[in-house]
């Protein structure tokens, strides 16, 4: 039931000692096509998932080498990755955006943590908005320095291998595109001009597609996505 899956995401214990301090199993029961028997339990069903997990997770920390953080750290990277692009060639870059980020000490700024955040608390109603970014959170991370506690989604391998070798790119910011993608950007001058463009490419494809009930602008800044570029990552 959903009650007994909940219950079991607690089960931190589960893992091995290398990922001590994940706060859940969140991250850690790897999506994958899987053949159960009929009636089996839920604590059973887990504990395969956690167990594809690790030999998924060994496979690819074996072809990446030496880790640039802790395990925990890398799979929740991989986290972010898996909810920011679906597109095989972004997922490396974007865990670079995300480690040029870090190691500069900026916020990460990533809309599904606040999602996460929000959904945790009870207060997701569908739709993100700014004054969401200022929630008190530690899943926040337009308000939290550096990664959340840890995983917001159960990356799959691809994720993995791109959060455990991050592209080497100059970029730190990215904004998604109204067809999909993102436009990646190394200055905040850039990125505010790639939003002022997608913007406008945005209401030019709203002026022929019917807009979705409660869309709205708003102006972006400091690098921040805006509602609609939330919205776009969904593809109107």
């Amino acid at each position: 039931s959903e009650d007994q899956w909940r219950h079991l995401t607690t089960r931190s214990g589960w893992l091995e000692r290398e990922f001590a301090g994940a706060p859940s199993l969140e991250g850690f029961l790897f999506s994958d096509t899987y053949r159960f028997a009929i009636g089996i339990d839920a604590n059973t069903a887990a504990r395969h998932l956690v167990s594809r997990f690790l030999d998924v997770w060994n496979q690819e920390c074996l072809a990446a080498g030496k880790l640039w953080g802790t395990p925990l750290e890398v799979v929740t990277l991989a986290s972010l990755v898996e909810a920011e692009t679906s597109i095989e060639e972004e997922r490396a870059v974007i865990a670079g955006v995300f480690r040029n980020r870090l190691r500069r000490g900026m916020l990460l700024q990533c809309d599904p943590t606040v999602v996460y955040a929000l959904k945790r608390r009870g207060e997701w109603q569908g739709r993100l908005l700014r004054v969401h970014w200022t929630v008190d959170d530690p899943y926040n991370t337009y308000r939290s320095p550096g990664l959340p506690p840890g995983p917001i989604n159960s990356p799959g391998r691809a994720s993995l291998r791109a959060a455990a070798s991050p592209a080497a790119t100059p970029y730190l910011f990215f904004v998604a595109k109204p067809g999909g993608g993102h436009a990646f950007s190394t200055t905040l001058a850039e990125h505010n001009r790639a939003v002022a463009r997608l913007r406008a490419a945005r209401s030019r494809y709203l002026g022929v597609h019917r807009p979705r009930r409660g869309v709205h602008a708003e102006v972006a800044d400091g690098g921040r996505r805006s509602d609609p570029d939330l919205l776009a990552r969904k593809r109107l």
